[in-house]
């Protein structure tokens, strides 16, 4: 199969992750002007921009890590995005459409297509060795600390161009 190893399951996840980035920018920027704390109001330019600038840089560090050698920290920056993936299902997806009783945008992606595939590419990334613990911990605690940080700067980005 051609999806058995590292690089195509790398594939399948940037596949979801940018299937998952449409579902938020078709539907989120409408369901963001009543989420109350799930979400700060945000327009589509912004989240646009955000969406854009997030999704560039999966697919450049995703082309590095396809080629790149274990331990590597190509490998170590997409295993760590594909835990903050996971998470991101949980907190905020699933929990604010439990809490709001309204689905929240990105949830059925999440669940379909982010929770297999970032999963088994976690999983087939420590099974070939191509990360290591305790060093991926690390990875992917900064990366979750620096998408926290990101994000909302990228907002802010979007939100200053000309034209929003």
């Amino acid at each position: 199969m051609i999806c058995q190893g590292f690089d195509g399951l790398l594939w399948l996840f940037v596949s979801a992750v940018t299937l998952h980035m449409i579902e938020e920018l078709i539907w989120l920027p409408a369901w963001s002007q009543a989420a109350g704390r799930w979400h700060e109001p945000v327009g589509r330019r912004p989240f646009a921009f955000a969406t854009a600038v997030m999704l560039l840089f999966l697919y450049i560090i995703s082309y590095l890590a396809a080629n790149a050698a274990p331990e590597s920290g190509s490998i170590y920056l997409v295993c760590g995005l594909a835990q903050v993936m996971l998470i991101n299902i949980f907190w905020p997806h699933l929990g604010a459409t439990i809490a709001q009783r309204r689905y929240a945008p990105g949830l059925a992606t999440s669940l379909l297509f982010i929770l297999p595939t970032a999963s088994l590419l976690l999983w087939r990334a420590f099974e070939d060795n191509a990360i290591s613990m305790p060093r991926y911990g690390v990875v992917a605690a900064g990366i979750l600390l620096g998408t926290a940080v990101i994000w909302p700067a990228l907002l802010r980005i979007g939100k200053r161009l000309p034209g929003n």
